[in-house]
């Protein structure tokens, strides 16, 4: 893959081979988990939400494996009703909790494969809107992949073009607006940590227009995670 492969890719399944063994098996959870975020109106069973808020808690080493295998075993059984594996007929309400419930599934499992991440991220969308013909769902598709190719590009950045933090972009205010960041999904202060990386002297175009972009963000933005010195 190439530098402009990589920034106009509309597939996420070869992005995220090319990221095998260039990002941490944390990126890639927090990557899945982001896609399924973007469906969290589809999560109505309580055990789906949980396992996402499981595995993110667990990257930061604040769930053990204990929990995560707890949450996964949890997850598998929300996507397993009955209900939901018998659907008759397609793009019904029921068929979209399924395959968002599925989702989850496959996100709190280990994803050190690129290809077991892009499968439970095309599950994350794919239908999570009730279509009338073939040819919309196709679009819907489409337009999934392409959102989900700008969170792969949000959680890693350009890897053509690795940033090193400057000791001093970690000023006070600069870290404590990541670390709110962080911790709230706070993603609208991005163009407030612009501001602050700008006066505590940084002047890298990439970070500066990521954070003034217009997303989307997820956890593990690549500029978050730079000035919060995480992997």
């Amino acid at each position: 893959m190439t530098e402009a492969e990589w920034l106009t890719a509309t597939d996420p399944t070869p992005m995220l081979a090319f990221l095998r063994g260039r990002v941490s098996n944390r990126k890639l959870r927090l990557i899945a988990c982001g896609c399924c975020r973007r469906i969290w109106t589809l999560l109505v069973d309580e055990r789906s939400r949980a396992g996402i808020e499981v595995v993110e808690r667990y990257v930061d080493g604040r769930a053990t494996q204990q929990e995560l295998s707890a949450a996964q075993e949890a997850a598998t059984r929300a996507a397993d009703l009955p209900s939901w594996r018998h659907i008759r007929g397609m793009y019904t309400d029921e068929h979209r909790l399924g395959f968002a419930a599925a989702a989850v599934q496959r996100a709190t499992r280990p994803t050190e494969k690129p290809d077991a991440l892009a499968e439970a991220m095309k599950q994350a969308i794919h239908f999570s809107w009730s279509a009338e013909s073939i040819g919309q769902v196709r679009s819907r598709v489409q337009e999934t992949s392409t959102f989900q190719c700008q969170i792969i590009r949000c959680a890693t950045g350009n890897p053509f073009r690795p940033v090193t933090v400057d000791p001093r972009w970690r000023s006070e205010t600069a870290v404590d607006l990541a670390t709110g960041i962080y911790a709230e999904r706070a993603f609208d202060r991005m163009p407030i940590l612009a501001d602050a990386l700008e006066e505590a002297g940084c002047d890298n175009a990439d970070v500066l227009a990521h954070c003034r972009g217009d997303g989307p963000h997820v956890r593990g933005c690549w500029v978050v995670d730079l000035l919060l010195g995480k992997s």
